[in-house]
């Protein structure tokens, strides 16, 4: 929850910042890059043995993964958003 709280706030502050394509991109990546691949992929891998957890496990690794990216790409756009108001 807390992970997905991270997220939703970076999400919040891009549409804010102006640039909603950013917002829209990291939505996309969590659910459709990551996570209905992951579903697919963890259980054919069988990392905890049983298929059922594997597909609940998506979830969180797409979660972490999801707020990896979110974090690096909210760095360089807030970081960009701040030198064009300091101009």
């Amino acid at each position: 929850m807390f992970l997905f709280g991270i997220q939703i706030a970076c999400q919040l502050t891009f549409t804010s910042i102006g640039n909603a394509p950013c917002s829209i991109i990291v939505a996309v990546v969590r659910k459709f890059v990551l996570l209905i691949p992951l579903i697919y992929i963890l259980p054919g891998i069988g990392i905890l043995g049983d298929r059922a957890l594997d597909v609940y496990l998506a979830e969180p690794v797409a979660d972490v993964i999801a707020v990896t990216f979110t974090a690096i790409l909210f760095y360089f756009q807030f970081s960009k958003a701040l030198k064009s108001l300091k101009k």
